[in-house]
């Protein structure tokens, strides 16, 4: 079953810290804080496996919930790799509902470069990582073979 980020969110140390945050294992660092990365580097390497780079942006008041994802066919591809993307928002939705009561999103079909969603979503540019994002992103999706 899929869990969304929210059970991978950096802790207030992992936040102060961009080592803390880099060290973690990739489960947690693709879910909280470099999906984004995750789903752009997973176009560039398989642009047949990919109809579109879909954006959880949440609604005001709140900015919390953020979530990058890749969608093919009826199927999400994130840090958990492929799921049903109907099971990915509704487990999405519930878990961040639990927790920011009135919490809500729309889903935003991206068809901007990497750097003008990071411009423009305030969203951290690959450079600004602790480490060379793509180079470990590109490492984890080689996994999925």
């Amino acid at each position: 079953m899929y869990k969304s980020s929210i059970n991978y969110e950096r802790t207030k140390a992992e936040t102060e810290s961009e080592l803390a945050s880099w060290i973690r294992d990739d489960i947690a660092f693709f879910a909280s804080w470099a999906c984004h990365i995750l789903a752009y580097t997973f176009q560039e390497l398989h642009p047949e496996r990919v109809d579109e780079i879909v954006f959880i942006k949440p609604k005001p008041p709140y900015d919390v919930g953020n979530h990058v994802y890749v969608r093919k066919w009826e199927y999400a591809f994130d840090f958990s790799w492929w799921t049903r993307e109907e099971e990915l928002l509704s487990i999405f939705t519930n878990d961040y509902r639990a927790q920011h009561t009135g919490w809500d999103f729309d889903t935003v079909v991206l068809q901007v470069p990497l750097e003008q969603f990071c411009d423009e979503n305030n969203h951290r540019k690959p450079e600004y990582f602790y480490g060379d994002v793509v180079s470990r992103a590109k490492k984890y999706i080689q996994k999925i073979k």
